[in-house]
């Protein structure tokens, strides 16, 4: 095994289903309305929440179980279950208390929803969920418990649906990774014979799996998200390796952008953002420190962003998170126009020629950037061109170049920023930390967020999600381009080396890093074992981000 180091995971997500704007999420890769509210309401009714004042939390062990072996059938078997448990127990309304009914709510919800997208509703029908509940005893187990030989009509609306929002979103760059790299060329999809069982082809069950992966972290509640996040790391550990030290645990709120696109009949988050803010922090109080709690600040809300911010303080909140795909630049000047490579996709190039789309929160950030740097308050920001984007090619929006004449002209040069992702590697701009050319790399936003890094005192990068350090057909590109921006002398004017800036995270727990968190970590420390490097790990693991976190 590779030398281990103590090492903090800058970059983690610790929210639930019940935090996000799901709804609007899925409108925003094109999935149909009805169908995305089906969505929505399926997440929220199998997401379970902590109840802080109580020392323990259900198991939800099964779960863990089903996500880490990344099985479609397993991960049908106990999120559908959960559905089906909610309907059978509904018999028995004294004893469900108001969670239950909300849940169950929301499940019958769903179904209704489900069915009109999927054309099911005939004129004159009763609603599905009413023939569900009420038309005869439903089965305790399903198809992919292996206790039924066919699906029901509970199984088979279901599969349907998910296998639906699968197929649209594999096309989109929510499954980027997913169809870009290469880590599940292994996947035995021969074990599906649940899902072979309701007529689902391969291409079907590789998308509704990667639904299913997304949905099934999110049903964790706040303590078991965290469990499930040590466990991740646990996961091939070495017999003289490291816990993290510390997790920065993320909040991105993005309520009001999603509104702002699609209208307020959205569904919204079932926590208003304040809430989200108040239980991180609870979380954060029970990991006896090792858990630095970030809120965000949304531009949108730009009558009471400041608002948010104090609360968020006043709770314990040590940073926030600012979003720039959701609908914003961090400064709109038109004098310079974002490159991008000829092989993206077309609204990547018309976005970043256009003016950013709200004049209100392009002021909201006049006045942001300049609060946190006087009141040296920690800002982490989405530095990658994809992402949840309220619309596709928004994500040019978080250019690096823009956050330094940002910082110029709001009187925000002392700003603390950390760049998360780094620049990515996409190919909108060129694969960015992948590039195997020069040419390509030097237009990418990974190499302008290391020239930001290099200038000025407080801003700081991490590696987070670079999926393409674990996939043995891309890893060298990767390993090569960060290999010379270590080793290579410190630039003519800059104020500091990249290698003093630079950091570890993951971006737990995202579609393709769940179950692969400890071999994310190894592959960095692979890379550090190389003796030319050698030196730069113990800042790369900890020392940078020691002092960005003020605990140096």
């Amino acid at each position: 095994m590779p030398t281990q180091f103590p090492f903090i995971d800058m970059h983690t997500h610790l929210f639930t289903g019940r935090y996000l704007p799901i709804h609007g999420i899925m409108r925003s890769f094109k999935v149909p309305n009805f169908l995305a509210k089906g969505l929505h309401r399926f997440a929220i009714s199998i997401t379970a929440a902590s109840d802080f004042d109580a020392n323990h939390d259900e198991s939800q062990d099964d779960l863990f179980d089903a996500i880490m072996g990344r099985d479609a059938d397993k991960l049908m078997q106990v999120t559908t279950g959960r559905v089906r448990t909610l309907i059978r127990n509904s018999q028995f309304p004294n004893e469900r208390n108001p969670d239950e009914e909300m849940r169950l709510r929301e499940s019958l919800g769903a179904l209704d929803e489900f069915s009109v997208a999927l054309g099911d509703v005939a004129e004159g029908d009763r609603p599905i969920s009413s023939r569900i509940l009420h038309d005869g005893p439903l089965a305790e187990g399903s198809v992919f418990s292996g206790e039924l030989t066919a699906p029901d009509m509970l199984d088979s609306l279901l599969t349907r649906a998910l296998a639906a929002a699968g197929k649209i979103l594999s096309g989109t760059e929510f499954f980027h990774d997913a169809a870009h790299i290469h880590l599940d060329d292994g996947y035995d999809e021969g074990t599906d014979h649940g899902l072979r069982a309701v007529g689902l082809n391969e291409l079907e069950i590789k998308g509704l799996r990667q639904v299913l992966l997304f949905i099934s972290a999110l049903a964790m509640s706040e303590r078991n998200r965290f469990r499930f996040l040590e466990k991740d790391f646990d996961k091939g550990k070495a017999d003289d390796g490291f816990d993290a030290t510390y997790y920065v645990g993320v909040l991105m709120d993005m309520e009001e952008a999603y509104c702002e696109i699609y209208g307020r009949s959205l569904k919204r988050p079932h926590f208003d953002f304040k809430t989200q803010m108040w239980r991180m922090n609870a979380l954060a109080k029970e990991t006896d420190g090792r858990l630095f709690s970030y809120g965000a600040v949304d531009p949108f809300r730009s009558a009471d962003w400041k608002c948010y911010v104090e609360y968020g303080r006043n709770n314990g909140a040590e940073g926030f998170k600012i979003y720039c795909p959701l609908g914003y630049r961090p400064i709109d000047d038109r004098s310079y126009t974002t490159p991008v490579s000829p092989h993206a996709d077309e609204d990547y190039k018309k976005y970043a020629a256009a003016p950013a789309p709200s004049p209100h929160a392009q002021n909201a950030i006049r006045e942001i950037l300049p609060y946190f740097a006087k009141n040296n308050i920690r800002m982490f920001t989405h530095c990658t061109p994809i992402g949840f984007q309220t619309k596709e090619g928004y994500g040019v929006f978080g250019d690096p170049e823009l956050w330094r004449r940002a910082m110029n002209r709001y009187n925000a040069r002392d700003l603390w920023l950390f760049l998360g992702h780094g620049g990515g590697a996409t190919q909108v701009d060129w694969f960015g930390w992948a590039s195997e050319t020069d040419a390509g790399f030097d237009e990418s936003f990974a190499y302008r967020a290391i020239q930001l890094v290099q200038d000025y005192d407080n801003v700081y990068m991490g590696l987070g999600y670079i999926m393409q350090m674990v996939d043995p057909k891309m890893r060298k590109a990767i390993v090569t381009r960060l290999k010379t921006e270590l080793t290579k002398p410190k630039p003519e004017g800059a104020k500091y080396h990249f290698r003093e800036k630079v950091c570890f995270g993951t971006d737990w727990s995202m579609l393709e890093m769940v179950g692969r968190t400890r071999s994310y970590l190894n592959a960095f420390y692979e890379f550090f074992e190389d003796e030319e490097v050698r030196h730069c790990a113990p800042a790369f693991f900890q020392g940078n981000a020691l002092r960005f976190l003020g605990r140096d």
